[in-house]
Parts: structure tokens; C-alpha cells; sequence
């Protein structure tokens, strides 16, 4: 019985101190689990997680505000709901070339496409696939950016390089009309001067003949 009581206390103890640090593991794994929350939800990107299927699994506030749903809205329905048509075979392409990859983890280029809000319109967005194998199935992370005003800062850009440019020409044009103008008024001045030499030069002619003609005439000539 000594025995039997002292082996029951010597299990009953080692229980408590499993119990005791299973209970830390779990508390562990919690603050960690708030820590990682807190991170993803803080986050200015949106982050999407699904599964092979395109399930979605986890949707971050800032996902929220980039397509306008709500998380509790669309948490295991497909992410096909956030893709426009058109962009859905390139979200199988992105996932075919990570199941062809290397198993943990990989994270992929940023790539762009676009995004359907849930309103109905289409924007641009820059997107980062990564990919983490659990033993049950395969998840896809997806780091999202509206990048609408990047867009349109590109776009804003372009417009003032083409209108430099052509305002470039213009100068260049401008530029090459003055040079001809200034030619033009120098090769006139270099005809003018002998031109109104000669005009001179005929004027007193035919004066000193009009007045040899009246002396001629009347009779005063010698």
C-alpha cells in the first residue's frame, strides 16, 4: 500500500507538471496566435488566405476596405468573388508554379492584375502569392495592394513626359523658324543694298537725261 501510494503520488505529480506545461504550451501558442492577428490586422496590405480550391479562409481588415466586404461575408466562399473573369486563369497559373516549387513556404514575385470591389468595379492591384503545406492541405496567402493612385500617378507622369516632349519639338521647330527668319533678314539686307544702289543710281540717270532732253529741246545744248 506504501508503495501503491507513494507510486499514485509520484504519477499524480508528473500529471500536474504535463498538465502544467501543457497548459503554458497552450497559453504560449494563443499569445502568439493574438501576436500574429494583431500583425496581419495591422498590416496597410491585404491579406486573403485560401486553400487549393480558392476557399477563402482568412481576410484582414485592410482586405476588407480594399474590396468593401466584410469578413464574416465572404469567409468560405471563393476568391473568385474578389477577381475579375479575366483574371482568374492567372491566379491558377500563380498556384501552379508553387505546387511546382519547392514544398515549405515559398514566397512568390509581386505581380499585377486587377481587383473586382464589391460594388462592381475593377481596379489595379499588386499581388504577392505565398504558399505553407499544413498535413492536412495546402494554404495560399495572398498580399494584396491597390495600387489605383500608383496608377494614376503613372499615367499622370506619361502624360507630362509626352507633353514635354512635344513642347520640346515645338521649341525645336520654333527654334528652326527663327534661324530661317534671322537668314532670311540677313540675306535680304545683303540684296537690298545693291538693289537700292542701283535704284539710286537710275533715278539720277534718268534725271540728268530729262534734263539734257529739255536743254536739247530748247535750243540751250552746246
Amino acid at each position: 500500500q506504501a508503495n501503491l501510494q507513494k507510486l499514485v503520488t509520484e504519477q499524480t505529480a508528473e500529471l500536474r507538471l504535463e498538465i502544467t506545461e501543457r497548459k503554458e504550451i497552450h497559453e504560449t501558442l494563443q499569445e502568439n496566435e493574438r501576436r500574429i492577428r494583431g500583425i496581419v490586422e495591422s498590416a496597410a496590405d491585404g491579406i486573403i488566405t485560401t486553400d487549393l480550391a480558392g476557399t477563402i479562409l482568412d481576410i484582414n481588415t485592410a482586405a476588407e476596405k480594399i474590396f468593401g466586404h466584410k469578413a464574416k461575408d465572404v469567409l468560405g466562399q471563393n476568391v473568385g468573388i474578389m477577381i475579375p473573369g479575366n483574371d482568374t486563369s492567372k491566379r491558377d497559373e500563380y498556384i501552379r508554379e508553387h505546387l511546382m516549387g519547392p514544398a515549405p513556404s515559398v514566397t512568390g514575385h509581386r505581380r499585377e492584375g486587377e481587383g473586382l470591389h464589391r460594388d462592381g468595379s475593377v481596379f489595379p492591384i499588386e499581388v504577392s502569392l505565398s504558399r505553407a503545406d499544413t498535413r492536412r492541405r495546402k494554404l495560399f496567402t495572398g498580399i494584396i495592394r491597390d495600387i489605383t493612385e500608383r496608377k494614376k500617378a503613372e499615367t499622370e507622369l506619361r502624360e507630362a513626359h509626352e507633353l514635354l516632349k512635344s513642347t520640346q519639338d515645338e521649341l525645336v521647330q520654333s527654334e528652326k523658324m527663327a534661324s530661317l527668319g534671322g537668314l532670311v533678314a540677313g540675306v535680304a539686307h545683303e540684296i537690298n543694298t545693291p538693289v537700292g544702289i542701283g535704284v539710286t543710281a537710275a533715278s539720277h540717270l534718268r534725271k540728268q537725261t530729262e534734263e539734257l532732253l529739255e536743254r536739247f529741246k530748247s535750243g540751250k545744248m552746246t
